[in-house]
């Protein structure tokens, strides 16, 4: 079989079961799918579309994929499992799309969206292991396997931050569970499927390098204030430096060239100055307002510089920078109370949820609680 398909399945089946991790990482995606103004869909579909609800749905920020708003809708199609299968399935689901991932490399990120791509493998390898009952490499290979034969997302998608990218993830987890079934069913995928002349390596441009263990449904990190993903360093380091400096008539906002690129829209969402802006004037960072009329607005400038997430500091006082190099959310002590500020009034019903499902593999309260 496949080596690097070999690989990604021995990985899956032997990743860490992080309880603790899969119950935060999934209430955090129950609290962004919680809206229920998606269109009528099938319930993985629905969910996927509103788990990305904001931009808000994890990350693995090492290959800075999002395995949850994939993941959690495959676990969630399914009414019931053995004991702590929804952990173990989200665990392989989470390792398997971070691995895909990292084998792919930077080059099939720059023009593939990495999501959409890694995500069918993870949706598959977590769906393979709910039919199954456990984590059989040799199950989770052949669904894996056959999910990537069709695996792609256009990377225009994400140069114009386009909605289809909610799509995208939908999209994954569909194709992910359904090729879980169909290796069920006896399909295999092509013997080469991974490292042929014309596999998956070679049309997206892989970087080649043995895939190996990452531990990712631990690593993964949740986004927990109300901006864009781009934005999160941003806000910590606002945050540190509001706490510590006098008044300022100007701020300057350094972060690395794609973040710049990304989040360089003139206003809206997508706006790094503007949300700047708002959090600055906002005394919760989880209840942001417009800047106020009553004092004059502060002067935000936002340049590209090689750091390695995000630096702030007063206009002309740059020895009292602030710099976010690891960005907030990740696994760590303050993940949690940031996760319940993030849910606010309902999170005692996301950890209530997501303790059932994971503790005693019953995900049926979750899937009436979001109506699907």
């Amino acid at each position: 079989m496949d080596a690097p398909l070999v690989a990604i399945a021995a990985a899956a089946r032997t990743a860490p079961v992080d309880l603790d991790a899969a119950r935060l990482l999934l209430a955090d995606h129950i609290a962004c799918a919680w809206d229920r103004s998606a269109p009528e869909a099938s319930s993985v579909v629905a969910l996927a579309i509103r788990g990305h609800r904001g931009d808000r749905d994890d990350i693995y920020w090492p290959a800075r994929i999002h395995p949850g708003s994939v993941v959690w809708p495959v676990v969630l199609s399914v009414p019931s499992v053995p004991g702590r299968c929804v952990a173990a399935a989200a665990a392989a689901g989470y390792e398997a799309a971070a691995v895909t991932a990292t084998w792919l490399g930077e080059a099939a990120a720059r023009r593939w969206h990495t999501t959409a791509v890694a995500g069918q493998a993870g949706a598959a390898a977590a769906a393979a292991v709910l039919l199954a009952g456990r984590r059989d490499p040799e199950a989770i290979a052949a669904a894996v396997g056959l999910a990537l034969t069709t695996a792609g997302g256009v990377g225009q998608t994400m140069r114009e931050r386009s909605p289809a990218a909610a799509w995208h993830r939908a999209a994954a987890a569909s194709a992910g569970l359904e090729a879980a079934r169909a290796a069920a069913w006896g399909l295999t995928p092509p013997e080469a499927v991974l490292s042929g002349d014309a596999g998956v390596g070679a049309l997206f441009g892989a970087a080649g390098e043995e895939p190996r263990p990452l531990a990712a449904l631990g690593a993964t990190s949740i986004r927990p204030y109300p901006v864009n993903g781009f934005a999160q360093s941003a806000v910590a380091a606002l945050l540190a430096l509001r706490s510590g400096s006098a008044a300022v008539e100007g701020l300057e906002v350094a972060v690395a060239p794609q973040v710049a690129v990304a989040a360089g829209a003139e206003r809206g969402w997508w706006s790094l100055a503007e949300t700047v802006a708002r959090v600055w004037a906002s005394p919760d960072p989880f209840r942001l307002e417009q800047p106020g009329s009553g004092a004059p607005p502060v002067r935000i400038h936002v340049e590209s510089r090689p750091v390695e997430s995000a630096r702030v500091w007063p206009s002309g006082r740059p020895d009292e920078a602030v710099e976010v190099s690891v960005p907030p959310g990740g696994p760590g002590p303050e993940r949690q109370a940031l996760a319940e500020r993030k849910w606010a009034a309902d999170a005692d019903l996301m950890w209530t949820l997501a303790g059932a499902a994971v503790d005693d593999g019953d995900t049926t309260a979750a899937r009436r609680a979001l109506g699907v």
